[in-house]
């Protein structure tokens, strides 16, 4: 499978303006006050529209996401793998044990989609700022974070991505060059202290 494919497993248009604030502003309460967590663990579906034939393909399981190494899927439908996506390597697990490695390191996709993961769920504004063109807008309490990516490589590749966040990062959705869409909504976040011995291990893969 395609490196950029793993990732679109990896991460309403109609907005009200912000009234009265700095969205630099926003951007750095939202990363003090709700994404600056080590750790955080929940469950998610993925839905993946593909246009030209107006099918969706839907998969759902947990996700576990630490700061320092990247972020685990646990895949529970409709097939069962676990799924690891780091800096520079992609890391897939089977039930029967098998595990697939695929680097990432020189591949540039890999690399600007490896950044979006850590800047915006490991606390990293100024790498998020470096890479996109941020705008946030606020919709019914919550907030829409709007990315634009600045390499052309990607933006030929998804040219829009769009973040919902409320008191944690609820959507994530993408918008590919060829129409197709893959959204995550995420539910059930809690924030542990440590991982367990089962996530350690898969994240320590190699």
């Amino acid at each position: 499978m395609r490196v950029l494919s793993f990732f679109l497993v990896f991460f309403c248009l109609i907005l009200s303006p912000l009234s009265a604030a700095d969205p630099d502003q926003i951007l750095e309460q939202l990363y003090s006050e709700v994404l600056s967590h080590d750790i955080v663990q929940g469950e998610y579906i993925q839905n993946k529209v593909l246009r030209k034939i107006n099918h969706t393909i839907s998969s759902r399981g947990t996700f576990v996401i630490e700061a320092g190494h990247g972020i685990l899927f646990n895949v529970k439908e409709p097939f069962a793998s676990d799924i690891v996506v780091g800096r520079d390597r992609l890391v897939q697990r089977m039930p029967d044990g098998t595990v697939s490695i695929m680097d990432g390191s020189e591949n540039a996709i890999f690399r600007q989609m490896a950044d979006i993961v850590s800047s915006v769920f490991m606390n990293d504004l100024q790498q998020l700022k470096k890479n996109f063109d941020v705008s946030v807008e606020k919709k019914d309490g919550s907030y829409v974070i709007s990315l634009i990516p600045f390499d052309s490589l990607l933006h030929g590749a998804i040219p829009l991505i769009v973040i919902g966040v409320s008191d944690a990062v609820d959507s994530v959705l993408l918008h590919e060059g060829n129409g197709n869409t893959v959204e995550y909504i995420f539910s059930g976040h809690t924030y542990p202290e440590r991982l367990g011995e089962y996530e350690e291990s898969l994240f320590s893969l190699q």
